[in-house]
């Protein structure tokens, strides 16, 4: 039996057969431009970056219909504290003026000073010594009387009013001085036991009146002067007593 070795090959067979190891038939697509690159490395899709810093929940704004006051205005508060100081440098400057005025001699009646019985002037008050007591234990009498510290000094005087206005006498502005140049102020209480009625009073102009001044000193000192003023800023008068 001969076999026809002539047939044509069928679709899909190489030359070696339907088994063939030769390649199928083309045509076959174009080989790739270069090497194969791929979609490139892993890029991700970058760092986290989170919501942000925590902002809280915000000013309270209280219930349903509630209003928050309106913010205080600091510009308001310093005015305020300005406007006081301005005022308290006012006060203070109109203090200097009349100090200085009335320490420079803002009063044509004052006088250089005297002894007993010699009136002396300053500001608006004239003013006469009588006399002068040391020595005393006690003032008043019984039951109100008044034991001293030391020793009680009595002076007894005139205080005049020779101004156009009312002014008002003050016996913590008398002054009683030692020969060693201390000063003593008078004790309040101890003259209002001794005149039996309070000593600081507002004369009138043209009126005086009658008092008695009592300083509590130590029993060994002694006065020899006293320093009298009309006010606390007056420059004071002179009167010596021994």
């Amino acid at each position: 039996m001969t076999t026809d070795d002539s047939r044509p090959n069928s679709p899909g067979e190489g030359p070696e057969g339907p088994h063939g190891k030769g390649p199928p038939p083309g045509p076959y697509p174009p080989p790739p431009p270069g090497p194969y690159q791929g979609p490139g490395p892993y890029q991700g899709p970058g760092p986290y970056q989170g919501p942000g810093p925590y902002q809280g929940p915000g000013p309270y704004q209280g219930p349903p219909g509630w209003t928050a006051p309106p913010p205080r205005k600091r510009g308001f508060s310093k005015l305020l504290i300005g406007i006081g100081a301005l005022i308290a440098l006012c006060c203070l400057a109109g203090v200097i003026v009349v100090a200085v005025n009335v320490g420079k001699g803002n009063n044509p009646t004052g006088s250089k000073g005297g002894g007993l019985n010699q009136p002396v002037r300053d500001g608006k008050f004239e003013f006469t010594v009588h006399s002068v007591q040391c020595g005393q234990a006690s003032v008043g009498a019984a039951p109100v009387t008044q034991v001293a510290n030391g020793q009680f000094c009595l002076v007894s005087m005139t205080v005049k009013n020779i101004g156009n206005q009312s002014q008002g006498f003050s016996d913590q502005d008398q002054k009683a001085v030692s020969p060693q140049g201390a000063e003593y102020t008078d004790n309040l209480s101890a003259g209002v036991v001794a005149n039996g009625n309070p000593v600081n009073q507002s004369i009138n102009p043209g009126n005086q009146f009658d008092t008695v001044l009592v300083y509590d000193i130590p029993k060994s000192a002694q006065i020899n002067r006293l320093r009298l003023h009309d006010s606390a800023f007056s420059g004071g008068v002179e009167v010596t007593v021994t």
